[in-house]
């Protein structure tokens, strides 16, 4: 570059210096956290705030990791800023905090500029929402969204050092499993399977039974999460089933009476003699392992307890349960153990429980009972609420812990098994004979 050409390059930038802030003493503002922002603004000149705030807003988008204003591990801050539109007031709403409301701070009643601080454990995700004069929406400067109840779409929080796994997400170049409705099995409940890719009659699979099917096939893509895994090499390929409540209907999922899903469930009789059928169907059809340690019962909230008392009360059908944030009393679930107290069920369990959430006796019981008994069982903590999203981000280390890659019928079936007396005679009897044979020669 010559001398003119720098000379002219100099003007230009001078006077794009100029434009950017043309009443700024200081038009270029930095920053170290929000904190450091925020003591600016309050001590500014008047001509200075906008300024400061774009530059804030800039920065943080830029060189900060983006919104919400992440300090550090168990820090965070909520802001909402709208340069064009006046704002009064402006709320956000929480799924871990069962999504009761906290208003937010106006930094000034002159802007739309609205924050809200955190202290929270490290790891902890969340789903949330702004209220913004009475009106639920996004964040508009996070583009981390996450499926919330029954497709309801959330901005998502995530502080370090929680890790974002996208096994959820649909992938082309990944071979896809076919998902065909029951009809013919029944329409009430609603009944659909899922079939891995290369689905092979000659072959034979262990099956998952999920309860609240829409659930995970709607709103968490457990289909698509089996298909990646399998790709993957995570698990082994296998049969899913996902089944619903009485009168409930997946087109129209926001009509349905949730106190019908509660009496369904919470009647043994009714979901066990439905679960019975089910089981018996799906291995008079497809090519199951037909054995208890082969078959998987899978449940979320109200429905992780059925998984409990299906394993309790069909362990010559169902030995493996897995329980996401597993919801009942815990009378009621004593009184239940306590039947069984002396039984020999021979139970595999993977529990998991939210820190935010107010179940944790219930599931810490259970994993007591379980470990007690000396069944092979885990039980995982995670910093987060009672929501889909938690329970879609946990399904690969659930269904890696039943089904992993190295998993065979044969390492399933003899954990614990023992070899009968009369084996033991032939194999001392034949050793007898070896061993007599050797000395005569």
């Amino acid at each position: 570059m010559n001398r003119s050409s720098s000379f002219i390059f100099c003007i230009i930038y001078l006077l794009a210096l100029n434009c950017y802030s043309p009443s700024s003493a200081n038009p270029f503002f930095t920053f170290t956290d929000f904190y450091d922002f925020l003591d600016q603004y309050q001590n500014a000149t008047e001509g200075d705030k906008p300024t400061i705030i774009n530059d804030y807003m800039f920065w943080q988008t830029n060189a900060n990791g983006g919104f919400p204003a992440i300090i550090n591990a168990t820090h965070v801050v909520f802001i909402y800023y709208n340069s064009s539109e006046s704002i009064t007031s402006c709320l956000v709403s929480l799924d871990i905090f069962d999504w009761v409301p906290f208003t937010m701070v106006q930094l000034d009643p002159t802007v739309s500029f609205f924050y809200r601080a955190f202290t929270l454990r490290p790891s902890t995700r969340a789903n949330y929402q702004f209220f913004i004069d009475g009106v639920k929406n996004l964040d508009p400067r996070n583009q981390y969204r996450i499926t919330g109840i029954w497709g309801w779409i959330d901005s998502e929080l995530a502080l370090p050092p929680f890790e974002r796994e996208y096994y959820y997400v649909y992938r082309p170049d990944v071979p896809h499993g076919s998902v065909t409705p029951l009809t013919n099995f029944s329409s009430d409940p609603y009944v659909q399977i899922y079939l891995p890719p290369d689905y092979n009659v000659n072959l034979v699979y262990p099956v998952v039974y999920f309860a609240d099917g829409s659930a995970y096939t709607e709103v968490m893509n457990t289909t698509t999460i089996l298909d990646n895994l399998i790709f993957d090499d995570k698990i082994i390929p296998l049969i899913a089933v996902f089944s619903d409540p009485l009168g409930f209907d997946p087109e129209r999922p926001f009509e349905y009476d949730w106190n019908d899903r509660s009496s369904f469930y919470k009647s043994r009789s009714t979901y066990l003699s439905f679960l019975d059928d089910l089981v018996a169907y799906i291995d008079d059809h497809y090519s199951t392992i037909d054995s208890p340690f082969a078959r998987l019962h899978v449940g979320l909230s109200l429905t992780g307890y059925v998984s409990a008392y299906v394993a309790f009360e069909r362990s010559d059908t169902i030995k493996l349960a897995a329980i996401q944030s597993g919801s009942s009393s815990l009378t009621s679930i004593s009184y239940q153990l306590e039947n069984y107290a002396n039984a020999s069920l021979d139970l595999k369990f993977w529990i998991c429980v939210g820190t935010y959430e107010s179940l944790m006796s219930f599931n810490e019981e259970l994993y007591k009972v379980c470990k007690t008994k000396e069944w092979e069982t885990e039980i995982h903590f995670y910093p987060e609420g009672h929501s889909y999203a938690f329970w879609q981000h946990t399904m690969d280390e659930l269904l890696v812990f039943f089904f992993p890659n190295s998993w065979t019928f044969t390492t399933a079936t003899t954990t614990k098994a023992t070899i009968p007396s009369w084996n033991i005679l032939l194999l001392i009897l034949s050793l007898t004979i070896i061993i007599s044979k050797k000395k005569s020669r």
